[in-house]
């Protein structure tokens, strides 16, 4: 299974965190095996969006057919400021 999943993180009046998780499958492919990334905006000199829009991983997965669309969104997490996160995940049988 090939999967993209952007997060977004942002705190509340408290400094706790909540999160929504997009995630998308795809079926695992030759083509898709060369990806596999995690990039937080603070790891960036350039905005996020702009990085994740002109990524390969971006330009393929617009293009493919996916098999499930799932979201997740977490609340009261006590953890750092990342708030932007790129996750590429492959798992091929």
């Amino acid at each position: 299974m090939f999967q993209l999943s952007l997060v977004r993180q942002a705190p509340n009046k408290d400094e706790e965190f909540y999160q929504v998780h997009l995630n998308i499958f795809y079926e695992s492919s030759q083509d898709n095996q060369i990806f596999s990334e995690s990039t937080w905006d603070e790891d960036l000199d350039e905005n996020i969006f702009d990085y994740i829009r002109n990524s390969e991983v971006f330009a393929y997965a617009k293009e493919e057919e996916y098999l499930a669309v799932k979201n997740l969104s977490r609340g009261n997490l006590r953890m750092g400021v990342k708030e932007r996160n790129l996750v590429i995940d492959n798992e091929h049988s």
